[in-house]
């Protein structure tokens, strides 16, 4: 029997197998605890369908609840990552053993060499994942979705893969800013269109539609 397939050692293709059925487990898991967590906080329901393909997903900022949100709902198949700043959830013991463990967190820096750090998630947007942004930088006081920066869509170009927009409706309620404790409402997960090398304003204004506060929509919706 050959060692090789295809030109590719055996070795090599066993254990690039081993890594994505790792890789398929832990994205599993940690869907099952999120969806399990906000539960106990009024649920989950996701509008629309999420493409299972790689893709950077981006979506308005209001909570430390969104990134949760986002990986209860997305489909396991993209081991999603998603992109937190260091500062907040890096250099805190909780906040880092939480994302490092439960979110897979990338952390960029604020203050400079943001995307340079972005860029390290190319290889895995190349292997099949997908990335979750919050191009708003920061969490919004108001409501109002801000500014977008351009590094998600930067990101998007060099790894050759369409941007989603998605609105988040809930997770402000259930974890307001500067908040000590949760509070119960159910989260709305709006999925938008996949979107082509779009420009930060245009996608700001599709997200922004998607978060506006209205009646949930029935068609498609899945609670949890």
């Amino acid at each position: 029997m050959s060692n090789f397939i295809g030109g590719t050692p055996r070795a090599c293709i066993a254990h690039r197998r081993s890594s994505l059925c790792a890789g398929l487990l832990v994205a599993r898991f940690q869907q099952k605890a999120w969806r399990t967590a906000l539960s106990l906080t009024g649920g989950i329901a996701i509008e629309g369908c999420f493409p299972e393909q790689p893709c950077v997903i981006i979506a308005n900022h209001r909570s430390i609840c969104d990134a949760p949100a986002m990986l209860a709902s997305i489909p396991s198949v993209v081991r999603p990552v998603v992109v937190l700043d260091r500062t907040y959830w890096g250099r805190h013991p909780i906040r880092g053993l939480v994302s490092r463990t439960l979110m897979r967190g990338h952390y960029i820096r604020r203050g400079g060499g943001g995307y340079d750090d972005l860029l390290r998630v190319l290889p895995l947007l190349r292997a099949g994942r997908s990335v979750v942004i919050f191009p708003e930088g920061t969490r919004s006081r108001t409501g109002d979705v801000g500014r977008f920066r351009r590094g998600a869509f930067a990101l998007a170009r060099a790894a050759d893969v369409p941007v989603l927009s998605v609105g988040l409706v809930g997770t402000a309620e259930v974890i307001p800013i500067n908040a000590l404790r949760t509070h119960r409402s159910e989260i709305s997960v709006r999925v938008g269109t996949l979107m082509t090398a779009p420009e930060p304003s245009h996608a700001r204004a599709v997200v922004a539609q998607l978060a506006r506060p209205s009646t949930p929509d029935s068609t498609g919706r899945q609670s949890f």
